[in-house]
Parts: structure tokens; C-alpha cells; sequence
């Protein structure tokens, strides 16, 4: 049983405690006020069932809340002292044969059979200017020479739990990236040049 069904079940039985059991209307005779009042039990001291409260709806970005990162990526990898996130920064870093053990650990998890990663990436810097379709230029989905984006993407921002900033930071939302389109029901990946 679903939570909204539950919820109606609660009422209906809170609402039975409260008026008693439904009986069909038979004609009797009218007792006198003063009978009615004699005859009449005095009322029971009964407590109605608690009806669950329906939480709220949680707050999501871009659906019922304010989207902070209105063009995913870029928006979110940003130069903010102290640290520069700009994929262009870490692109520099990546060439030059710089990365980090556990990015590349989990970066392996989604090369295509067969592939293994060596820690450096070849010059993209002509993919900045689209991030994130560009990169798909080289990380498509039928790669054979480099992991899938989506495979990629999601492995470093969904893996690792409290370890992992994107996890404990943005609670893993889906809607920093994906964006929903509540007119058409269609979901996208918004895509552009980094922040300078």
C-alpha cells in the first residue's frame, strides 16, 4: 500500500472513531428531551488514531527549488579560491601526466574492455569551448580509445560516499547536471565554454 493510500485509510478510520458505526434510519419514536438525556450513555473519552502527516515535497534544484547551476558543468567547475576546478586547470593537469591514483582508479571503472588508462591525457583544449558535447567528440559511448562520458561522469561524481565532494557537498543531485524541461517532460545536459 502506497503512502497516499495509507493516508486515506487513516482518515476513513479516524473518521468512523469519531461519528461510529453508519446505521440505517429506522423510524422510532421522538423521546423527550428529558428522556433522551436520561437514557443517553455519557460520552467515552476516545482518542482517534494519529493520521501520518504527508511529508513535504523534497526540494529539488530546477524542479521546485532554485537551480544554482543553471549550466551544469560550467557552472559548478569554477576558479574559487582556494581551489580552481575549471576543467581547463584540470585538463592542464591531466596532460601533463598528473592525475591523481584514485581519479584514474575510478576512471577505469568505465573504460571500454580491453583499454587500460595510463594517467595522461592527449591536448583537448579545443574542447572547452563545449563542454560537455565536445568532450563527447572522444568519450562517446561505442569508444574504444577513451571511457564513456556518462560512464565516466557519473562514476567520479556518484562513487566514493562521504569521500567524495560531490556526494556531501551537492547530496549527489541529479538536477546540478541533468536538467528537466517540466514542458516537454525531456531531460538535457546544458552545454557551453567554462567561466573565464
Amino acid at each position: 500500500m502506497n503512502a497516499f493510500t495509507t493516508s486515506l485509510a487513516a482518515v476513513a478510520v479516524t473518521l468512523l472513531c469519531v461519528s461510529g458505526p453508519i446505521r440505517a434510519a429506522t423510524p422510532a419514536a421522538t423521546p423527550a428531551p428529558a428522556q433522551a438525556a436520561a437514557k443517553a450513555p455519557a460520552p467515552a473519552a476516545t482518542k482517534a488514531p494519529a493520521v501520518a502527516a504527508v511529508p513535504a515535497a523534497r526540494k529539488i534544484p530546477g524542479i521546485n527549488a532554485p537551480d544554482s547551476y543553471p549550466r551544469a558543468c560550467v557552472d559548478c567547475h569554477v576558479n574559487k579560491p582556494p581551489s580552481d576546478a575549471r576543467l581547463s586547470t584540470q585538463l592542464q593537469q591531466w596532460t601533463s601526466g598528473k592525475v591523481s591514483p584514485a581519479l584514474l582508479a575510478t576512471v577505469q571503472g568505465s573504460a571500454p574492455a580491453g583499454l587500460k588508462l595510463k594517467g595522461k591525457h592527449p591536448d583537448a583544449s579545443d574542447a572547452l569551448d563545449d563542454i560537455p558535447v565536445a568532450c563527447a567528440d572522444c568519450h562517446s559511448e561505442d569508444s574504444k580509445k577513451a571511457p564513456s562520458l556518462a560512464g565516466m561522469v557519473h562514476r567520479i561524481h556518484l562513487v566514493g560516499g562521504d569521500k567524495n565532494r560531490f556526494m556531501t557537498e551537492f547530496q549527489g543531485e541529479c538536477t546540478s547536471c541533468h536538467k528537466f524541461d517540466a514542458a516537454t517532460g525531456a531531460w538535457s545536459v546544458p552545454s557551453g565554454p567554462e567561466k573565464k
